[in-house]
């Protein structure tokens, strides 16, 4: 009995799909025609998948590209999809949004809007919620962005960002944020970028301290090379460069930490206290006494700042 009713259910779902024909050319291009003529956001959702399928199953036919009707349709796929994906996006509606993105970039790679939201969305959700589903993704979209921007190639808009400048230091800001766990260097010099432009990135104490957290991790690793060569005789060469490594990096630590000190005076990051007592230290280790020192930090923001990544 168990097998007869698995066999009529078998059959039963067989005939029923093969009931289902497909609609024909015209009457699926009629009906997402009618739907979108309502400008109802429901109608547009509705007729959104029809005019996918409507393009996967005839606009490989339009050869020569001069058919209307895929023209049409094509055209709704492209605005609704940005649209949406705007929306999404302002909701903070990260999934949904992602998989616009992707679907947008499958047939325009090298659209810098969409390249440009998605890799400040992903940021955005880690900041906001903690969640770092998006990161690898956000920082393949802002690398591309960056290369963009750099051969001349801008954003039609640049919402979320006020403007060029501003648009530009977050996506250095987010390539070097996101390098931070994978290769300190290349993240320094991609901070370092972000303040080049005028935008809040150029006046956030917190910039800087992430660049003197990158001095710190070169600092860390010439000292653990300097600490495995204490037993090797070096010349006097290798000793004057090695030296002159070392000088170099703690100069640049001691610059990066004045900045943010600095400017937590505006910000009042609450973070600025531990800076300074960092930044004390290297400068009594340095110059052998803390004299001077709120001289060293007006100073220091007068001058321009040091590529960390060379």
């Amino acid at each position: 009995m168990k097998k007869l009713f698995t066999l009529a259910f078998v059959l039963t779902l067989a005939v029923s799909a093969f009931g289902q024909k497909q609609k024909s050319k015209d009457d699926l291009y009629k009906e997402i025609g009618t739907l979108t003529n309502t400008k109802k956001q429901d109608d547009m959702a509705k007729a959104y998948p029809m005019a996918k399928e409507y393009l996967e199953r005839f606009g490989k036919d339009d050869k020569d590209g001069k058919d209307e009707k895929v023209k049409y349709i094509s055209m709704f796929v492209t605005r609704y999809r940005e649209h949406q994906f705007n929306v999404a996006l302002d909701a903070h509606k990260y999934a949904e949004g992602f998989a616009l993105g992707r679907e947008i970039l499958a047939a325009q790679p090298d659209n810098v809007d969409v390249n440009m939201n998605l890799a400040y969305s992903g940021y955005d959700a880690m900041s906001l919620k903690g969640d770092k589903t998006y990161l690898d993704e956000s920082l393949g979209y802002a690398k591309k962005t960056v290369q963009m921007m750099e051969a001349g190639t801008m954003p039609a808009r640049f919402a979320p960002f006020t403007d060029k400048d501003e648009a530009s230091a977050f996506m250095y800001f987010v390539v070097g944020n996101l390098m931070l766990d994978k290769d300190k260097k290349e993240a320094a010099h991609n901070l370092y970028k972000a303040t080049a432009f005028e935008s809040k990135i150029k006046n956030n104490s917190a910039t800087y301290y992430l660049i003197a957290t990158c001095y710190e991790d070169q600092y860390t690793k010439f000292a653990a090379e300097m600490k495995s060569k204490a037993d090797k005789k070096m010349s006097d060469a290798e000793y004057d460069a090695a030296a002159a490594r070392g000088s170099s990096i703690v100069d640049g630590m001691m610059d990066a930490y004045a900045r943010a000190v600095k400017r937590a005076e505006t910000d009042k990051n609450a973070d600025a206290v531990q800076w300074k007592l960092r930044l004390a230290q290297i400068y009594k280790f340095t110059r052998k006494t803390e004299d001077g020192l709120p001289e060293y930090i007006n100073q220091v923001v007068t001058t321009p700042m040091r590529d960390p990544g060379k």
